[in-house]
């Protein structure tokens, strides 16, 4: 991963700046980007969207897919017209099986066991904003932007 980052973060688009998303996920991989934007003379800022974990597991075990048209709904925050049915092409909709509760409780675990340090070590340097991800996407924004250091 590092070199493909390394190689990406070369072009002249990133000059300026630019955006990671889910990355880095370990200690290990916050140190070794630390060390790549050294040479580079840039110092990352992490933001961290909070949102509670029971929230996280109604979303994603919420989810239900159609097979055919690939739309995607959740059954407690944007249901379908029809319970269970597709709204555009009446195909019974699906559970994928990185859906089930089970999977996604020892997911969120070993997310928690693998990112904490990584934020800890962002969180004790103060490059660390955390924003409440439960809010609609343009409150998150402007929280975002309000709690940014000025550049």
């Amino acid at each position: 991963m590092n070199l493909i980052l390394e190689e990406r973060l070369s072009q002249r688009d990133c000059k300026q700046g630019f955006i990671l998303d889910g990355y880095p996920r370990s200690l290990a991989q916050a140190e070794s980007l630390d060390g790549l934007l050294k040479e580079k003379v840039l110092t990352p800022h992490v933001i961290l969207l909070d949102v509670p974990r029971e929230r996280v597991l109604r979303l994603l075990s919420g989810r239900r897919v159609c097979p055919l048209c690939r739309r995607s709904y959740n059954i407690y925050y944007q249901p379908p017209k029809t319970e269970g049915v597709c709204d555009v092409d009446n195909t019974r909709l699906v559970q994928r099986s990185d859906d089930q509760e089970d999977v996604i409780r020892r997911r969120l675990d070993t997310y928690q066991e693998e990112t904490q340090p990584a934020i800890n070590y962002y969180e004790d340097q103060g490059r660390l904003t955390r924003a409440n991800g439960s809010q609609r996407p343009e409150k998150v924004a402007a929280e975002i932007e309000s709690k940014l250091p000025s550049q």
